[in-house]
């Protein structure tokens, strides 16, 4: 039986449970040089059965956080190619390997390049380039079954999303993969980007592929929109779009009711598209919708995105990967006075903050490990320990969503022994060396000396020392 065969065989053990339909973004650059595109939904692909045999590779890349393994807390980044001889695999490779530079170099993908792992899997078709190149009809045998001409429309160049998904599994197994990029051996301009399915495609051969993976990214990782003008109406007449990046309300509107982008309105930022405000014309309509910023990655290519898109990536980011990596000793009771850490995801250009809480009250302490018997930290008996991550970035302005997903908590029950107060070197023993510690900060003056909590330092501290003294730990 052949791939493309295979590619409609319904075995209900691979592939995702889908609806009737799927919705999709897809894009090309046109003569002229602009993006032109549409938005269309599609019948859903049933499951599938691959041929696992046409793998012949499977290569974790030098991209993102390399100390990590497969299934981890990071977002699960696959490549794909499509249409692929063996002989071939090499241009793919190359490819893809461009690609990967291009994407992590555009923010805010850059600075949150640690918190994503890249695989490539190297896929053997039955024969070269993708169906319906250059002209429809032309079918071609090959695993993925991508093809232009999908839904009637030339340049959307679609793949056969559970193929794609069972191929990407190879790589993150057991986990399942949380974007895949399937790049079509093809020269001939064309992509799509699956919301719902964190799913991307372009054609690798043209010069403009690695920008269309960027800007199919924005639609399958950050559920954006598109920004450009062509493929609709004049007039846009329907309700607020969902996505972020494009809104029916103008800046006063949005400013008043506090909607989308309002925080970002009148804001400056050279590297996310500059002047923010509501500029008309979106998502393939020149009239009567609105985008934050006059030229985004959104509606052309060789642009940054805009800060309302980048907030959004981000936060989809974080909506896979957990603020804390690491958690230790486990959550839950701790019996005795065990050093508590947790570690934090570590972005480029900043860290994340971390706050300490004992029983609900915040501890003056910020580091990424507590001993909970700290004499210092004044605690004893049993003790709700809480630290609380949080992403502070800059790129995110949603207070909401900060605290739903860029915040993240660890809590341990702690059981700490009472306090010993003459105990002041700290070793667990009240002796000589605590006494003639206290003798010291007395004639120091220094407030540690001040027992009975006064604000003077005189007799009556000395006496309350000895009874502190007397009574031991």
């Amino acid at each position: 039986m052949s791939i493309r065969a295979m590619s409609v065989v319904c075995v209900g053990a691979i592939g995702v449970a889908s609806a009737a339909e799927v919705p999709v973004h897809y894009d090309w650059l046109g003569e002229d040089g602009r993006l032109r595109g549409g938005f269309a939904r599609i019948p859903a692909d049933p499951p599938v059965q691959i041929d696992h045999g046409a793998i012949v590779g499977i290569e974790r890349l030098p991209f993102g956080d390399l100390a990590e393994g497969p299934g981890q807390n990071r977002v699960r980044t696959v490549y794909l190619g499509d249409g692929y001889l063996e002989n071939e695999l090499a241009h793919y490779a190359h490819r893809v390997q461009v690609s990967a530079q291009q994407v992590f170099a555009a923010e805010p993908l850059r600075t949150y390049e640690p918190l994503f792992e890249v695989f490539r899997v190297d896929i053997v078709s039955n024969e070269s380039g993708v169906s319906h190149d250059p002209t429809f009809p032309l079918w071609r045998d090959t695993a993925l079954g991508m093809r232009y001409w999908c839904n009637n429309m030339e340049r959307l160049l679609c793949v056969n999303t559970n193929a794609a998904r069972a191929f990407a599994q190879a790589a993150t197994n057991p986990a399942q993969p949380d974007l895949i990029i399937a790049l079509a051996n093809s020269n001939k301009y064309g992509g799509a980007g699956y919301p719902s399915l964190a799913i991307g495609t372009a054609a690798a051969n043209n010069s403009a592929a690695s920008q269309i993976i960027i800007h199919e990214i924005g639609h399958a990782l950050g559920k954006l929109a598109d920004e450009y003008t062509y493929g609709g109406p004049t007039v846009y007449t329907g309700r607020e779009p969902a996505a972020p990046n494009s809104s029916i309300y103008n800046a006063q509107q949005q400013l008043a009711q506090g909607r989308k982008w309002h925080r970002w309105i009148g804001e400056n930022i050279p590297a996310l598209d500059g002047v923010h405000s509501t500029f008309e014309g979106s998502s393939y309509s020149e009239e009567g919708v609105y985008r934050p910023t006059n030229n985004s990655m959104m509606r052309s290519l060789n642009r940054p995105f805009n800060a309302p898109s980048a907030e959004a990536l981000v936060i989809e980011i974080y909506k896979i990967v957990r603020p804390i990596d690491a958690v230790f000793p486990p959550q839950g009771a701790v019996n005795n006075c065990e050093t508590l850490s947790v570690t934090p995801v570590q972005p480029f250009d900043h860290a994340l903050d971390i706050e300490w809480f004992a029983d609900g009250v915040p501890l003056a302490f910020s580091g990424s490990t507590l001993d909970p018997c700290d004499p210092a930290l004044g605690l004893s008996g049993s003790v709700l320990i809480e630290a609380v991550v949080t992403d502070n970035t800059e790129f995110v302005r949603d207070p909401e969503a900060r605290d739903l997903y860029l915040t993240d908590s660890a809590s341990w029950t702690v059981d700490i022994p009472a306090a010993c107060p003459a105990d002041l070197n700290g070793d667990g023993v009240v002796d000589a060396d605590d006494f003639f510690l206290f003798l010291q900060l007395f004639a120091a003056g220094d407030p540690i000396a001040d027992f009975n909590g006064d604000g003077v330092i005189d007799a009556d501290d000395f006496f309350a020392y000895l009874a502190a003294f007397a009574q031991g730990c």
